[in-house]
């Protein structure tokens, strides 16, 4: 049994699969529980902020309409996915508010930013959206059919096959041939912690002139990316924080690396 008062690299009571002390980077307190997420970064003042879900399997925005939402009291701002400041950041990159579901409950269109997680969600339902519905696709085999709709345009995600020898001449020759279905979820990295960052100014302890951006949550990396040119900081006033996420810890030194 493992000596829970111990930490990682000096349990010599601690086994996994047959094999004694195994080390584990945070792995004692993620199973504890003491982990730090980013669903757990809080500082005092803190803003939230929440995204208008997709009411169907796949969506675009025709029209939206935030002015009741913005006049509710403790909003703070709303931001639409055809934000001018918000198609000029995004660049080669996914866009920081896509117009465009793919599945239900994506994120889409809007972002809230209030003093309260309540007051995010009082408003997210006074924005007024028309919505155009968009063909599906439940089963992936169904995308291969002639004329399946194109659910998604990926440049980066190029499909190609290769095949060595005489396959036909091998299923010929095979005592038995198996043929099965095989599939797995887009993304299987992020839950049960969802993407999140939170970022604020402070003085850098480490003495660069002027106020420095931190940035921490579950991969403070994807933030960075936007509010640096967001508010046109440079990387020796960035700082970046990673926390625990799902099963393991985020890419990067627990002690707060910078770039």
């Amino acid at each position: 049994m493992a000596d829970i008062e111990g930490t990682n690299g000096q349990r010599t009571g601690f086994s996994a699969v047959g094999r004694a002390n195994v080390p584990g980077r945070l792995s004692y307190v993620i199973a504890t529980g003491r982990a730090r997420y980013g669903s757990d970064c809080v500082e005092p003042g803190m803003l939230h902020a929440k995204y208008l879900r997709s009411p169907y399997g796949r969506v675009r925005v025709k029209r939206l309409d935030a002015r009741k939402a913005r006049a509710l009291g403790g909003v703070v701002d709303v931001v639409t996915w055809d934000d001018p400041e918000v198609l000029a950041i995004q660049g080669a990159r996914e866009p920081l508010i896509p117009g465009e579901a793919e599945t239900e409950d994506e994120e889409i269109g809007a972002v809230v930013v209030a003093v309260t997680e309540e007051i995010c969600d009082e408003a997210l339902r006074l924005i007024d959206v028309e919505w155009e519905v968009l063909p599906t696709i439940v089963d992936a085999l169904d995308g291969l059919a002639p004329g399946a709709p194109v659910i998604r345009h990926d440049p980066k995600q190029l499909a190609s096959s290769a095949a060595v020898g005489d396959v036909e001449a091998g299923f010929r020759e095979a005592d038995h041939v198996v043929e099965f279905d095989w599939a797995h979820a887009r993304r299987a990295s992020h839950p049960p912690n969802p993407n999140g960052s939170v970022a604020w100014w402070a003085q850098d302890p480490w003495g660069v002139e002027g106020d420095t951006l931190y940035i921490e949550g579950v991969c403070p990396t994807w933030g960075s990316f936007e509010l640096r040119p967001m508010y046109q900081v440079t990387y020796d006033t960035l700082h970046r924080k990673p926390c625990s996420r799902g099963a393991n810890t985020a890419t990067g030194s627990t002690a707060a690396p910078r770039w």
